[in-house]
C-alpha cells in the first residue's frame, strides 16, 4: 500500500491526504473529483483535485512547520472545484 500525497501550495511541502492506495493503476483509474484537506504544513484547508496528487511508497513524517487546530491530514470529503 503507498500513501496519496498531494502538494501544500503555500509551503510547496508534500502533504499526506491519509489514503491508502494499492498501486499507481488504481489512482490512475481514479475519477478526478475535488477533495479538501486541512493541512499540517500550513494550517489551511486546500482543496485539491485527484489528478494533482501522487502515490510514495514510505512518508518521512516531519514537524509541521506551524502549529494549528484541527485534523491533520484528514480528508473532508468532495469540494467544489468550482473556486479552487
Amino acid at each position: 500500500m503507498a500513501i496519496l500525497l498531494v502538494k501544500c501550495p503555500h509551503t510547496d511541502r508534500p502533504i499526506s491526504t491519509g489514503i491508502e492506495i494499492h498501486d499507481a493503476e488504481t489512482l490512475i483509474n481514479l475519477p478526478d473529483v475535488c477533495s479538501r484537506i486541512n493541512c499540517r504544513e500550513c494550517g489551511l484547508e486546500h482543496v485539491w483535485r485527484t489528478r494533482e496528487a501522487w502515490l510514495e511508497d514510505r512518508v518521512e513524517v516531519a514537524p509541521p512547520t506551524r502549529q494549528h487546530k484541527g485534523a491533520i491530514g484528514q480528508l473532508r470529503g468532495r469540494a467544489n472545484c468550482a473556486n479552487a
